[in-house]
């Protein structure tokens, strides 16, 4: 499991050269070939729904990654991905998890 904790996500926004106010909001759940957000899930015992839109001011934020990679593995399919979420100020700023990783390699 990738572990996603303060000092990470502090160290993150320093290198990235993000504004010194970026405020980490949590995860995201995304569609990148269509650049859709997770805003709606209904679940009942033999159906899922899942309603999607392009702005991510509207997505679900998990502040709790185990609990969005349950709810992807609900979705079960393979195109949409975990981002993270951060408060720029004056906008959102979404950046995958494949792009945190590759900007946090030890």
């Amino acid at each position: 499991m990738k572990k996603y904790n303060t000092k990470i996500i502090k160290q993150f926004i320093k290198d990235s050269s993000l504004p010194e106010e970026t405020r980490f909001l949590g995860f995201v759940i995304n569609l990148p070939e269509s650049d859709e957000y997770l805003v709606a899930v209904k679940s009942e015992p033999f159906m899922s729904s899942h309603a999607w839109a392009k702005n991510p001011e509207m997505a679900i934020v998990y502040n709790n990654y185990k609990k969005a990679i349950l709810v992807l593995k609900e979705y079960n399919k393979a195109a949409a991905v975990i981002c993270l979420l951060f408060d720029m100020g004056h906008q959102l700023a979404v950046v995958s998890e494949a792009d945190f990783q590759d900007n946090n390699l030890d």
